[in-house]
């Protein structure tokens, strides 16, 4: 059997003229995984942030200002909730149970936003990753730093305190963390 090949707007192959290429044996492609201790891995997910467009879900958002914009890495667009009413919360899927190491939030405003932080480890069990019902700060950005190493898929922001005249929202939420 014969191939023909036609090369447009390439030279062509002349016989006698052009140069052959001398034959090569095939060699099968065999992937080799480099070794890496539990340390460099962990330390490259920690620099990884998981919630990058994961799935999000929410209580209630507006049309303008949807869940994915929380964690679409872009801090000018941003998830509201529908209501001014205390409760509404957001969540993410992580898509795999992770250990989480450390939770990043930005809001679009300064502002005394109080919240509570959970991870869901199996079913309807939430375990606590930070309670922050009774705090002062108006910072925009916020960071939680995970005193265990807590697991889960599902990360949970429910809001319990507003800045007056305020919806609930979250400009950006990164999560690090390792498999």
């Amino acid at each position: 059997a014969f191939i023909t090949i036609v090369s447009k707007n390439a030279p062509s192959f002349k016989v006698g003229k052009s140069i052959k290429v001398t034959e090569r044996p095939y060699q099968k492609f065999v992937e080799t995984k480099v070794a890496t201790s539990k340390a460099a891995t962990a330390a490259i997910g920690n620099k990884t942030n998981l919630a990058f467009n994961k799935p999000t879900k929410t209580s209630s958002e507006e049309s303008e200002h949807t869940g994915r914009y929380a964690n679409d890495q872009e801090q000018n667009t941003y998830w509201s909730a529908n209501s001014f009413q205390v409760g509404e919360w957001f969540q993410i899927d992580l898509e795999n149970t992770l250990v989480v190491s450390k939770v990043k939030m930005v809001f679009p405003n300064e502002g005394n936003y109080r919240y509570q932080i959970e991870l869901n480890t199996e079913g309807d069990k939430w375990v606590n990753v930070t309670d922050q019902r009774s705090n002062s700060s108006t910072n925009k950005v916020r960071e939680h730093q995970s005193q265990t190493n807590l697991k889960g898929r599902f990360l949970r922001i429910t809001f319990t305190g507003l800045p007056e005249g305020k919806k609930a929202s979250l400009a950006e939420l990164e999560i690090y963390g390792s498999e």
